[in-house]
């Protein structure tokens, strides 16, 4: 069971309707600089409305059109093209995934889209990433 400690509410955002294969990588995120992540969510609409900088989160239909790529420190792929609806908390049965801690690089970290139907301009993929403060 995932013990919270801290967490940090990251987006990405599409800046233009997105492409099929398009990769989006992350913003740095100064917050969750060398600490270790050992677990994460994915929200859509039905989650999280919208985002706190102002942008609408993805629709529930279009979760599935996600996956998520993490990079570590050492330019390792460790989780490499996982879907996100895999890591929404309603989808599996409330419970948050822990995943092996490391120190991510979160801007070598992206997400891929699989099938851009129905995601639009300015929406975002909402993720809340859990850490240690070490």
């Amino acid at each position: 069971m995932l013990v919270i400690k801290n967490s940090y509410l990251a987006s990405i955002i599409f800046p233009a309707a997105p492409s099929n294969g398009q990769k989006l990588f992350f913003k740095d995120i100064p917050t969750l600089r060398d600490k270790i992540i050992n677990g994460f969510e994915a929200y859509s609409a039905s989650d999280l409305a919208v985002t706190p900088d102002g942008n609408t989160v993805i629709a529930d239909a279009d979760i599935d059109q996600i996956t998520i790529t993490l990079v570590d420190k050492n330019q390792n792929e460790f989780i490499f093209n996982a879907p996100i609806i895999n890591f929404n908390p309603r989808n599996q049965g409330g419970f948050i995934r822990e995943i092996c801690p490391n120190k991510v690089d979160f801007t070598r970290s992206y997400i891929t889209v699989t099938d851009n139907t129905g995601i639009s301009q300015n929406e975002a993929v909402a993720f809340t990433f859990y850490y240690n403060a070490r």
